[in-house]
Parts: C-alpha cells; sequence; structure tokens
C-alpha cells in the first residue's frame, strides 16, 4: 500500500479492493428494497426470484448477503458458471446438496435424486434455493433445465427455488420466443438503481470503516461529487476511481484527494476505457437513448419550426395553424458530454415509488397567451405556439412546486429542449442530450411531469420546477 494509505487508513490494506474476498454489504435504499423483495418471495415460496442490474452494480455483493442472512431458513447453492452443459450443473448441484451422484448419467437421473433431497430439505424445514450467477449468459438448453426444475412441486408448493441474476440483457432473454412460461412464472423482479450523490459519499466512507479508517476521510467533498460522475454511481467503478486516486495521491506524499486528483485517474489513458465502458450503447440501461439520436431529434425539431414559421405563420390565429395546441422550447446549449451521462430507465428498483400524484390545477397566466414572444433554437428566435385555454386543463402548472436551489443536483441538469402536447404520450424532453418521458429518471432524479411551461422533477422524494428553455424570454 502507499503511504498514505498507511498513514491514513492505519492497516495498510487497500479498502476498495475486490470485495471477492470479504463481501462488504453496504445498504444502499435500492439495495436494501432488493433484499426485502428477495427474502419476502423466498418466505412466501413464489418459486422464480429476478435480479437485474448494470454490470459492477453490486449483484453477487447483494445475492451473498440475502445467502448470509438467510442461511438458517434456507438451504442455498450457488451456480456461478454460465458455461457448464446442464447436466454439469446439475452434478454441481448434487455436490452442492450433499447428493450422490454416483452412476447417475442423465438429465432424469440427477432430477429425481435432487428431487429426493429437496423433499428431505422441505421436511426439515429448510426450503432449498438455487442461486444462478450470470444467468443473461445461459443458452436455451439451461433455461429448458430451470423450467423442469420450477416444476418440481411438493404440496401444490415449489420444490425448489430459483433466484436469477444477471445483466440488463436477461430481460431480452426471457422475452425470446418459446421461454413464456419461463417468464411468466418469475414472482418477483428487482432491479438495482446506482447510488446517488449522498449515497456515494456514505458508500466510500462505509469502506474506510471497514478498512479500519476511523479519522475524517481523505477524499473531499467535490472529490467525492466528481468521483460520482464519473463512476455513474456504481459501486465497483467506485472502488476503481478510489483506489487509484489513493494510490496516485500516495506516490505524490498528499494526505487529501480533491478533484484534480479524481481527474487525473478519470483522463489518464489507463483508466478511461474503464470509466467510459459503462456509456457504451450496449452497456446502457434498456431506455437510454444514444446522443446521436438526441441531436437528430433537435435538428428535426427546428426544421419543423422553420417551416411553420416562414410557411405556415406559427403566431396566426388560424383554424388551419396545427400548432395551436403545442409548444416546444429549445436551448442553444450543445449535447452534453455523453461520457457522463447516467439513465435509469422507467421502471427501476424503485418500482414502488410514487408514479405521481393528482394536483389541484389553477388557470395558466398571461404569460402562455398569444402575445409575440422569442424562443431560442440556436442563434434564430421564433415566436412561441398558441395554446388555447382547453390545451391548459389537468396539467400541473408552473408555480405548484419550489425552484431547486443553485447547488442542487436538480438545478445541474441540463434542459435541453421540452415538447409539449395535448396528447401526454407525445411530450418529451431533452435532458442532458437524452430523450426522456414522463416517468423517466436520470442520474437519480425522475422526470414527474412535461408542463407547458417546464418540468415537474422528482429528486430525494420532493418535486422542484425547472423552466423550459426560453420560458424567461431570453
Amino acid at each position: 500500500m502507499s503511504q498514505l494509505d498507511k498513514k491514513r487508513i492505519g492497516t495498510g490494506a487497500n479498502p476498495f479492493s475486490d470485495s471477492s474476498k470479504s463481501f462488504h454489504f453496504y445498504p444502499s435504499q435500492s439495495h436494501r428494497r432488493g433484499v426485502h423483495r428477495i427474502t419476502r418471495g423466498l418466505r412466501s415460496a413464489c418459486g422464480l426470484i429476478l435480479l437485474i442490474g448494470e454490470i459492477g452494480i453490486g449483484k453477487t455483493t447483494l445475492a451473498r448477503h440475502v445467502q448470509s442472512s438467510c442461511r438458517r431458513e434456507f438451504a442455498f447453492a450457488e451456480l456461478g458458471n454460465p458455461y457448464l452443459t446442464p447436466n454439469e450443473q446439475l452434478h454441481f448441484l448434487c455436490s452442492r446438496f450433499k447428493v450422490n451422484a454416483t452412476g447417475l448419467t442423465t438429465t432424469d437421473d440427477y432430477v429425481q435424486a435432487l428431487r429426493r433431497c429437496f423433499v428431505r430439505l422441505l421436511e426439515q424445514g429448510r426450503p432449498p434455493v438455487v442461486v444462478l450467477d450470470e444467468s443473461h449468459l445461459l443458452d436455451r438448453a439451461h433455461f429448458g433445465l430451470l423450467l423442469i426444475l420450477s416444476n418440481l412441486r411438493h404440496e401444490e408448493k415449489p420444490l425448489v427455488q430459483i433466484l436469477l441474476v444477471g445483466q440488463m440483457e436477461l430481460l431480452e432473454r426471457l422475452a425470446e420466443p418459446g421461454l413464456e412460461a419461463m417468464n411468466q412464472r418469475i414472482g418477483v423482479r428487482c432491479e438495482l438503481a446506482p447510488l446517488n450523490r449522498e449515497d456515494t459519499g456514505r458508500y466510500i466512507q462505509f469502506k474506510l470503516h471497514k478498512a479500519g479508517h476511523l479519522g475524517r476521510s481523505p477524499f473531499t467533498y467535490k472529490a467525492v461529487a466528481r468521483i460520482w460522475e464519473i463512476s455513474g454511481g456504481l459501486p465497483r467503478l467506485i472502488n476503481h476511481a478510489c483506489s487509484h486516486a489513493l494510490d496516485h495521491a500516495g506516490f505524490a506524499g498528499k494526505t487529501r484527494i480533491t478533484p484534480d486528483n479524481i481527474e487525473r485517474v478519470y483522463r489518464d489513458p489507463l483508466y478511461t476505457g474503464l470509466f467510459r465502458i459503462r456509456t457504451q450503447p450496449e452497456r446502457r440501461t434498456r431506455r437510454a437513448v444514444p446522443a446521436i439520436a438526441a441531436t437528430v431529434l433537435c435538428l428535426v425539431l427546428a426544421g419543423f419550426f422553420f417551416w411553420f414559421r416562414f410557411g405556415a405563420g406559427v403566431g396566426e390565429k388560424s383554424p388551419d395553424n396545427q400548432m395551436a395546441h403545442n409548444m416546444v422550447r429549445m436551448a442553444p446549449e450543445p449535447a452534453p458530454d455523453m461520457s457522463q451521462l447516467l439513465v435509469e430507465p422507467r421502471f427501476s428498483a424503485r418500482d414502488d415509488a410514487d408514479m405521481g400524484t393528482p394536483v389541484v390545477v389553477e388557470e395558466a397566466g398571461s404569460g402562455m397567451s398569444s402575445q409575440t414572444g422569442q424562443t431560442d433554437i440556436g442563434s434564430v428566435k421564433f415566436g412561441p405556439a398558441v395554446l388555447n385555454e382547453g390545451s391548459r386543463n389537468n396539467e400541473e402548472r408552473v408555480g405548484t412546486y419550489p425552484v431547486p436551489e443553485p447547488g442542487s443536483p436538480v438545478n445541474a441538469l441540463s434542459v435541453d429542449a421540452v415538447a409539449w402536447d395535448k396528447n401526454p404520450d407525445k411530450r418529451m424532453a431533452i435532458i442532458n442530450g437524452t430523450i426522456l418521458h414522463a416517468g423517466d429518471a436520470i442520474m437519480g432524479i425522475r422526470l414527474h411531469a412535461i408542463t407547458p411551461n417546464g418540468l415537474v422533477l422528482e429528486y430525494d422524494g420532493k418535486l422542484y420546477e425547472r423552466d423550459a428553455p426560453g420560458a424567461d424570454g431570453q
């Protein structure tokens, strides 16, 4: 370990090393919810349970925490090698459940031997549970075996329960033709969400504490904020950033780690691929949109308004004006750096969160009148479209919720464009270069609603308002 580690941590151990030997479970809100839902599913004998999440988010750590905390209630067997053949997996399960596999050759031989073992375990009060890690790499033959095991019943209950742990691609696998029965039998579904800014700081302190460091953290507040930005809140990448920063700062003889130290790690050619791999399209969550899609949409919307401005006349109160019920406000800022982008899917581990509460709606003020105004699209200014009174009904209005503080993460979001329509399904916003609809989330902040004048955003259980770009007349 470096000089800094020995001085600040005291034990000489790297507090951010690979946790494969010592699984210290950090209980973030998302991870606590995952543990609660999985244990509840096991105790209710639901049969099949699904746990998915991004690479490095802590799926294996959570699964092993469940096994450790429930080992007196259940008999667990973990399968971590998805490349074994189905019969090899059955043979491995026999060894884990202490079943004599001598003379067993066919799939049916293994299944019947395991069935007898499972019945004995149930009678002893320790129901068997099979944990399959890296389940997104299983092929059809493996899924067929899992279906056979899930069909085993005892007194109208599953004889063995199965926990599938895998990356986001597992959902696509289960949606393939022929796997409908398997997909429909999943009783509990959990998706882990990345750590937010506050949890990232607490996670770093938690790792330091587990390594024996009880003093002040060597990471400054701004350094933690930068770690969260480059890691996207993924624990494994947080570990990498902290470990490398400790090593670099220790070599330089420093006792405090600043944003410059984190930036040096991030910009180092040896590490940039490490922190940017999660922004590649195949590693994003299923609702993430590439930057090019946002750029194309901006160009299309700009061309759309050019046509109405110089061809049909946006500001005219005419029955032929098809934009009478629509408003799009766009900001002139360029698309942000997508390397720091983190998008959460609409249905995440927070799927039990409030998805919207009806509010009392007041009539929009004169700011929504058809008087000539200016809205920027790049360097060109357009008059805003006209909205009639009927289009304002049942809409949350700007002024209902507080404006975020200057240092708030909500205020740090870049609202590039807002597209409002009478039809809620057609409303969208471009935030940090990503297309979002109501219910989607980005950087731990959920888009609660899209209004004619702006956005209602939810962060840390509270609702805030952000004006649409150009709404202030600038």
